[in-house]
């Protein structure tokens, strides 16, 4: 078996012996990195022992790029919900400019009806506008 917290080529290092080291009176062992052994059986034990250990990793390997997809996922849709604000800035700026402008020619135009007042024609239109303007609440 290996022990918690180590990979079984760790624990293999450790120990100088396989868990599985005797097996008819063949023993294996890590020396320099390099397996030496001369039985089958020994063999088979750490194959299966590594493979069980990688299948272990694999799935952990999974999880972990399955949480940073969840994880990217959310992080989209909150830059995607704070591209709102710009538009609204946008929007709050733009109708605040078309009511100043409004406004701004409204007032141009009453100015240069009351310099018209005087003319013939028109003069007497423009004292009724000028006279309902000031008369409506």
């Amino acid at each position: 078996m290996v022990s918690e917290g180590k990979t079984p080529q760790e624990t293999r290092q450790e120990g100088g012996q396989s868990p599985n080291a005797v097996n008819g009176g063949t023993a294996s062992r890590w020396e320099n990195g390099k397996l030496l052994s001369t039985g089958a059986e020994d063999l088979r034990s750490i194959v299966l022992e590594e493979a069980q250990y990688l299948d272990k990793l694999s799935r952990r390997i999974e999880a972990l790029v399955e949480s940073q997809t969840k994880l990217s996922r959310r992080i989209e849709i909150y830059v995607k919900a704070l591209g709102i604000f710009p538009s609204i800035g946008r929007g709050i700026a733009g109708g605040f400019g078309i009511f100043l402008g409004a406004t701004l020619v409204a007032g141009v135009f009453v100015y240069i009806l009351t310099q018209w007042e005087a003319v013939p024609v028109i003069g007497e239109f423009v004292k009724r506008v000028l006279e309902y303007i000031q008369n409506t609440p």
